[in-house]
C-alpha cells in the first residue's frame, strides 16, 4: 500500500491475514495522513500512535517482523543512521 509522509513517498508492506486493518488505519495509516512538518527520526516515530515501533535496518529483521504479523513502513529517501 502507498504512502506519502511530508511529501516523502513510502510503501506499507504487511501480511494480510496477520495484520488488523481497522488497528492499521487508526494507528498508522491516519496519523501519517496528517503528518505535517519536516521529517527526522523523533518526528517519524512520533507520528505514529502505536505503542510497538522500531526502526529496522536490515532485510532478515525485516522479514521476521512481517512474520510475527507487524507492518512494515519503507519510505524512499530517508535514512537515520
Amino acid at each position: 500500500m502507498e504512502v506519502d509522509i511530508a511529501k516523502t513517498k513510502g510503501v506499507l508492506v504487511f501480511i494480510n491475514d496477520l495484520v488488523n486493518k481497522d488497528a492499521l488505519g487508526e494507528l498508522v495509516l491516519r496519523p501519517v495522513a496528517l503528518f505535517k512538518g519536516k521529517v527526522n527520526e523523533k518526528t517519524f516515530f512520533s507520528a505514529f500512535l502505536s505503542p510497538e515501533k522500531n526502526k529496522v535496518v536490515k532485510v532478515d529483521e525485516l522479514i521476521s517482523n512481517l512474520l510475527l504479523g507487524n507492518a512494515v513502513l519503507i519510505c524512499d529517501g530517508l535514512s537515520f543512521g
